[in-house]
């Protein structure tokens, strides 16, 4: 539909997603070029932090992390004609505040695609009809924490619809599906970011036949929103994705109908857009001040877990063995997962090796991304051993003062920690030693200076 034509994507992955089309960046990049596209940004997902062990199947790895960038930024020299952007598209968890501002500060904008929701570490079911709530909840906070500059498929909670197992509860989750698209579209509009109808849901189909998303009750919502920003999103994960661009399928042509007064058909650029947008700014800068890192919030997770494991009137002396058996426990959970998914990576590695039918370069990358998720698995697993480890002994030293731990004990020595220095321990000690020195020396000085008075 030419009508609907529009000139730039700020929706893209590359092969590092691990569900993607193997090629080069720079072919996605001529692909789009093809389709008439002159703005094109790319919003790889964003790999777990390096606490948690790599999804390589749905997400970069995070060693990838500053090859993507880079290799995005060489396609911005030598292809000047065009208007390249770098970026992640990512789930909003407010864990990772400060995870998601340090990797947003790598790059020139970031998307909020939530597929997901979790509570601390564990992923909500979707299907609860309250899910379109809890999805919304999620959603808004993301908006609200000045991260993202744009929010891919909204509408993606509604693919859970038909998951519902009886007529009230597909009934509760429509009527909550109405409220939820209400908040996203209300608070998207006050933050000034707009809201991207997702060409990629018209491949994914429920039983039913129905295309998963978008869908019309969200959209009949934003309808309704006045000031409300609306742009196509194509969500290109193949170089064929950017042919949608110019041939949209009927029933989302439908739904764009919906909301043609509010579409961007012109240019829109959400760096540009930022800089222009005051009050995103303020709430991105006041996010990243009061966030704690993701090791800090890694530690109270473990540490309310713990807790939550230990009888609150144990003695002192059972206080001790239960802190030390919660966190071994901890530990040995994290080896074990560890090692099943090094195992499934080997096991995936004899099967794209034996895979013939698969082009030789991809099957070479995909077998060195497999090896690359190895070594990372070992470096993560030799970070959350320290972790705990530490927390071990810390945990044990409180025990035997008969304190259990946890985050509501206002336990001061654990905002302290530094994962990245195995020396913390004698931080106290060297701290005594240098105001004993500087002690030392100011007094020297102050002789001096007497001596000098009074000579």
């Amino acid at each position: 539909m030419d009508k609907y034509i529009q000139k730039f994507n700020y929706h893209t992955h590359t092969y590092r997603s691990g569900h993607s089309e193997y090629v080069s960046d720079e072919e996605m990049l001529l692909a789009a070029k093809r389709e008439g596209i002159v703005a094109l940004g790319f919003t790889e997902h964003i790999p777990n932090p390096d606490l948690v062990l790599p999804e390589e199947n749905n997400k970069m790895l995070f060693s990838e992390t500053d090859e993507y960038i880079s290799s995005i930024n060489s396609l911005k020299e030598s292809h000047p004609e065009m208007r390249i952007l770098v970026g992640f598209e990512a789930e909003y968890d407010p864990m990772k505040d400060a995870y998601l501002g340090e990797m947003r500060e790598k790059t020139d904008y970031m998307i909020l695609g939530q597929h997901f929701v979790t509570n601390g570490l564990d992923m909500i079911k979707p299907t609860d009809p309250d899910y379109p709530l809890i999805y919304a909840n999620m959603v808004c906070k993301g908006i609200e924490s000045g991260i993202f500059d744009i929010v891919a498929h909204p509408d993606y909670f509604m693919r859970y619809r038909e998951s519902m197992k009886t007529p009230k509860e597909r009934e509760m989750f429509f009527k909550n599906a109405v409220v939820a698209s209400q908040r996203i579209c209300r608070r998207a509009k006050e933050m000034g970011i707009p809201l991207e109808i997702n060409l990629n849901g018209a491949d994914r189909l429920l039983p039913n036949g129905n295309i998963e998303y978008p869908h019309f009750i969200f959209w009949d919502e934003a309808a309704k929103v006045d000031g409300l920003t609306v742009i196509i999103g194509i969500d290109a994960h193949r170089t064929s994705s950017f042919k949608k661009i110019n041939d949209i399928p009927d029933e989302i042509d439908d739904i764009i109908d919906i909301v043609k007064d509010k579409i961007v058909y012109g240019g829109y650029d959400p760096v540009l857009a930022r800089q222009n947008n005051q009050k995103l700014k303020d709430a991105y800068i006041k996010n990243q001040e009061q966030a704690d890192s993701f090791e800090t919030n890694m530690i109270h997770f473990v540490l309310d877990r713990t807790e939550k494991s230990i009888e609150e009137d144990i003695d002192p002396e059972k206080s001790v063995i239960a802190v030390d058996q919660a966190l071994n426990a901890s530990l040995e959970k994290c080896n074990r997962s560890a090692e099943i998914k090094k195992e499934s990576l080997k096991d995936e590695i004899v099967d794209i090796s034996n895979n013939l039918d698969m082009p030789s370069k991809e099957r070479i990358g995909k077998l060195e991304r497999k090896r690359k998720t190895i070594s990372e698995v070992n470096m993560i697993l030799a970070n959350q051993e320290r972790m705990l480890n530490r927390l071990r002994r810390l945990g044990l030293k409180r025990a035997h003062k008969g304190i259990v731990i946890g985050r509501q004990k206002k336990f001061p020595d654990i905002l302290k920690l530094n994962l990245n220095n195995e020396n913390d321990k004698y931080s106290g000690y060297a701290s005594t030693i240098l105001i004993s020195i500087i002690t030392i020396i100011a007094g020297f000085l102050i002789i001096v200076i007497l001596y000098s008075l009074y000579k």
